[in-house]
C-alpha cells in the first residue's frame, strides 16, 4: 500500500485508503473473537427477552467485517474530510526522519 503525496500534499484516497484498511483490520481482529464467543456461548445458553422470546446470537459472527467496513467507510471519510478542511488553513508537513 502507497502513501502518494504530490507537491507535498497527501492524496485524500491514498490517505483514506490507509484509515479505512487499518481500521477495518484492526476492528475484525479485536471483535471477531467476542463475537464468536458470544456466538457460540448461545448455542448452548439461549437469551431470552423481556417478552420471553428466546434470542439467537449464532450468526453475531458473520456481522462483524460487516460492521467494520462499514465503520470504517464512516471514521476513515470524517477523518479524511477533516483533514482536508485543516488543510485550507493550515499545512501538515510531511518530512522523512533522519
Amino acid at each position: 500500500m502507497k502513501l502518494i503525496v504530490r507537491n507535498g500534499k497527501v492524496a485524500p484516497v491514498s490517505f483514506f485508503k490507509f484509515v479505512f484498511v487499518g481500521h477495518a483490520i484492526g476492528l475484525t481482529m479485536v471483535f471477531l473473537p467476542m463475537f464468536l464467543l458470544v456466538g457460540i456461548i448461545s448455542v448452548f445458553v439461549p437469551a431470552e427477552t423481556t417478552s420471553g422470546e428466546t434470542v439467537s446470537f449464532i450468526f453475531a459472527p458473520l456481522l462483524v467485517p460487516l460492521i467494520a467496513l462499514m465503520q470504517g467507510l464512516m471514521i476513515g471519510g470524517t477523518v479524511t474530510l477533516g483533514l482536508w478542511l485543516y488543510t485550507r488553513k493550515k499545512q501538515i508537513i510531511i518530512e522523512e526522519e533522519k
